[in-house]
């Protein structure tokens, strides 16, 4: 008596290939997902965006920052609470005044924001001017 030889079929074979295949590339697409945030780097949204000209020569500035190690407001360092979101008062000179935002990741990537700030006071009693008119 000869043995009988069993020829296995093909479409286990591809079944089992098939959900390797599946499993391989849901792996490496999770990881492309979780890692997106190490890849974009830092990121300072300001909410509302400031407007240009203020009367007030206190102007509070509220945000959120994400991926960020170090956060500064015009050289000043800025504390985040655990969610990344800040508010912080900006004290504006007379005219015109450029506010940056500087914010750095672990890795040294860096993003920098700059907006215009113009402080135009109601009264010109405010700035601190004379009238020599009687």
């Amino acid at each position: 008596m000869s043995p009988i030889r069993y020829k296995p079929l093909l479409l286990p074979r591809l079944v089992k290939i098939g959900a390797i295949s599946t499993a391989l590339l849901l792996s490496v697409w999770y990881v492309g997902f979780q890692a997106r945030f190490i890849i974009e780097g830092p990121r300072v949204v300001l909410s509302p965006e400031p407007a240009v000209v203020y009367k007030d020569r206190v102007v509070t500035l509220n945000g959120t920052a994400t991926n960020i190690t170090a956060l500064s407001i015009n050289g000043r360092p800025i504390a985040t609470d655990p969610e990344g979101n800040f508010s912080e008062p900006v004290v504006l000179e007379n005219g015109y005044t450029i506010m940056s935002i500087d914010a750095r990741d672990r890795y040294g990537r860096a993003v920098h924001i700059e907006r215009p700030l113009v402080f135009m006071p109601d009264d010109s009693s405010a700035t601190g001017e004379l009238s020599l008119s009687k």
